[in-house]
């Protein structure tokens, strides 16, 4: 049986916004670039205290970065069988899914590597892939266990995906993302998240973006990266005006993968100022007696559909 293709529908921009939908269309760009050149005054400066040029291993280009980084760190035998007994102990103290922490997922070897690809996230090249785990010898709750509990070793804090479950609050922390069309939520889908449809290059909420494959898809599924990096430095040399928009305050609004929005707090950044309100919404008063790890996939809430 051929899987069914879901493409989100295409909105109408707002009276008097421009024609920008979901899906970018470049040859409307193009056009929008060339009339504005046309009839605005636009900007050739930066914003006042923006850098000319970003640099830094957090600048990089796909078609070049494998030339001098390796991003993939496949986990060994030894390491895997103890990521296994961590596994089984923390199912033996009886605790919620919300309690799992490195103290109660203990990982005494492999631990030092996750935090060195903890500063590999903050100061450096900013992704990397762990290969390795064996997905299909495990339950799904023990799937859910152990890429929880390696998270915890690379950023100890998660933040708060939705407020609700099943209709009452709670901290959800951890998303799946799947194709939930066939199933009888496909009436609260309101994101690609949830469907076969494409996701265009964005940017999550929170430090890090932990993403976990349960299941691959037979065809299609990728995920791309970028580097934000080497993105404000093309903007900034081409097209300064940009920069201005974009500092200006916003209104923010079948493979089967696993999220995990993270903060590291001994190596993250300094939250910017405009972004402080929306951390907190995050990673503010998430308990482990208050965290909802889903072990199977649900559309979030109606306030966090497009998340």
């Amino acid at each position: 049986m051929a899987a069914t293709t879901f493409s989100t529908s295409a909105a109408l921009a707002p009276p008097g916004q421009p024609d920008i939908v979901y899906a970018p269309d470049f040859g409307k760009f193009q056009a929008r670039t060339e009339r504005r050149q046309k009839t605005e005054t636009l900007s050739k400066e930066l914003p006042r205290g923006f850098p000319t040029e970003l640099k830094g291993d957090l600048v990089w280009d796909g078609r070049t970065v494998a030339e001098t980084y390796n991003w993939t760190y496949t986990l060994n035998p030894d390491q895997l069988a103890e990521i296994d007994r961590a596994v089984a102990h923390f199912q033996s103290l009886g605790l919620s899914l919300g309690h799992i922490t490195p103290d109660t997922f203990p990982l005494p070897t492999v631990r030092a590597e996750l935090r060195r690809l903890s500063g590999e996230l903050h100061n450096g090249h900013g992704f990397f892939v762990l290969r390795g785990l064996r997905v299909d010898e495990h339950t799904r709750e023990e799937n859910v266990i152990a890429y929880v509990g390696i998270s915890a070793h690379i950023a100890p804090l998660r933040g708060r995906q939705d407020a609700k479950f099943d209709g009452r609050p709670a901290d959800v922390v951890l998303t799946h993302i799947k194709d939930l069309t066939a199933t009888a939520q496909k009436e609260a889908i309101g994101s690609p998240a949830y469907t076969t449809d494409k996701q265009v290059f964005h940017t999550d909420s929170g430090d890090i973006v932990s993403l976990f494959a349960l299941e691959t898809a037979a065809e299609g599924g990728a995920s791309k990266l970028a580097s934000t990096w080497k993105v404000y430095n093309e903007i900034a040399r081409s097209r300064p005006d940009l920069i201005h928009t974009l500092s200006q305050d916003w209104d923010v609004e079948v493979r089967h993968l696993l999220r995990l929005w993270l903060r590291d707090p001994e190596n993250a950044w300094e939250t910017p100022g405009p972004l402080r309100e929306r951390f907190a919404e995050l990673y503010d008063g998430v308990t482990p007696e208050g965290q909802v790890l889903p072990v199977d996939p649900y559309i979030r809430s109606e306030g966090n559909k497009a998340r």
